[in-house]
């Protein structure tokens, strides 16, 4: 009997030390998976911005890829919008204008559902964003930069300009003082 007590104490150092080397090793794959679960949530929140990015790219996309196409059309509705102007002046027939009218209308409303908005111009404070300047005058009745005439309609496609308004703007007159005479 002396002979399986032997056996048991190193068998219990040996268990003692294995308990030991376990842990360690379970040390180590805690530490492996904290790694894999910090990439995991790393790769999860790229992916999640990258559905984000592409979204909106494809948002963009849609929004702007007739943007050439309407650019060509505003050229048709300005025709379409003078010679109505022309009409009512002449007095054409009123049957021809109210004809003339819906078209423009038709238009404008087609473009409007293609996210297509006309710049409001007239009376505005000079904004280099969407006004393009063809002139100043000089008006002493309005403040400084303001648009006093607008020359052609602007339009913006969401929110970016894809014609300029051309403008025209006020400019204050300078009075000049005379120079004070200094008595001599």
């Amino acid at each position: 009997m002396s002979q399986p007590e032997q056996k048991k104490e190193p068998t219990q150092k040996k268990n003692g030390s294995d308990v030991v080397a376990v842990k360690e090793q379970l040390l180590q794959k805690d530490a492996v998976i904290a790694d894999y679960t910090n990439q995991l949530k790393r790769l999860q929140a790229e992916f999640e911005n990258y559905l984000k990015r592409a979204d909106k790219e494809r948002q963009e996309f849609i929004t702007f890829a007739n943007e050439n196409l309407i650019k060509k059309l505003l050229i048709v509705v300005d025709d379409v919008d003078r010679a109505l102007e022309q009409l009512k002046k002449s007095g054409a027939d009123e049957a021809i204008v109210n004809g003339i009218a819906m078209v423009a209308q038709g238009f404008h409303n087609t473009l409007a559902t293609e996210g297509l908005k006309q710049i409001d111009a007239k009376g505005q404070k000079f904004d280099p964003f969407v006004h393009e300047v063809v002139t100043c005058i000089n008006r002493d009745d309005c403040p400084e930069n303001t648009v006093v005439e607008e020359l052609q309609k602007g339009y913006l496609l969401g929110s970016r300009a894809i014609r300029f308004s051309k403008v025209i703007i006020s400019k204050q007159t300078t009075k000049t003082e005379k120079p004070k005479e200094s008595g001599a």
